[in-house]
């Protein structure tokens, strides 16, 4: 089994944690801890389903899942950590509440993370993450402002056009980069650990110029 979770943005009262699971038909009982105390997820949380991607067993079964978890805000200011817990998997985050207000002027700092365009094959040496890693002060947001992955990409692969294989076939460019810390690979785990987080997509989500269609990419369908 593979476990990712990172911090979502939700309402100001909702601490949200999406968490993902790869390789298991029952996903497993998720618990979190906060400063050392297990928190319980509140009676908003929604049960795993199906990632999409059409990943199944032999026996017709989805293996791959996610779910988003509502935890209470711990009562603090300051940035603190968040450890998932799946079987015999754990997963670190940190977090800080959302201002209300942005500080006035000369007063405190309101640090922003904003990052976007990332292509994995251009990341071999994990530059993104040694750099994430040495930003001071930590981010008090983090803003992924589209292409977090090329599902266009490269130009010349032959996408399926069959539904099934074609889910299977993206699923897979997204575990990649989302699940980059299990598999122990350039992505976006160092980024996305960082909440709350807030991702929006582009182009390259669906394709290059979406949603005009492009000649030279013959898979292209809306």
């Amino acid at each position: 089994m593979q476990l990712f979770a990172y911090n979502q943005i939700g309402r100001p009262d909702e601490l949200l944690i999406w968490v993902g699971v790869l390789g298991v038909a029952t996903p497993p009982v998720v618990a979190f801890e906060i400063f050392g105390q297990a928190i319980a997820p509140t009676a908003q949380s929604a049960c795993f389903e199906p990632l999409g991607d059409e990943v199944r067993d032999i026996y017709d079964r989805p293996l791959n899942h996610r779910a988003i978890f509502v935890l209470p805000w711990p009562v603090t200011s300051e940035r603190f950590s968040i450890i998932v817990i799946a079987g015999d998997q754990r997963v670190t985050l940190s977090s800080k509440r959302p201002l209300r207000v942005l500080p006035a002027k000369n007063t405190d700092s309101f640090n922003l993370l904003l990052s976007s365009c990332y292509y994995q094959p251009n990341d071999k040496s994990q530059a993104l993450a040694e750099l994430i890693k040495a930003i001071k002060p930590a981010p008090d947001f983090t803003l992924l402002a589209g292409d977090q992955v090329y599902l266009d990409l490269p130009s010349l692969q032959n996408l399926p056009g069959d539904k099934v294989r074609l889910a299977q076939t993206l699923g897979k460019k997204y575990q990649v980069n989302w699940f980059s810390a299990p598999l122990k690979q350039p992505g976006l785990a160092e980024v996305l650990s960082h909440g709350p987080v807030l991702c929006i997509p582009d182009d390259h989500e669906y394709w290059n110029n979406f949603p005009y269609r492009q000649a030279q990419l013959t898979n292209t369908h809306w």
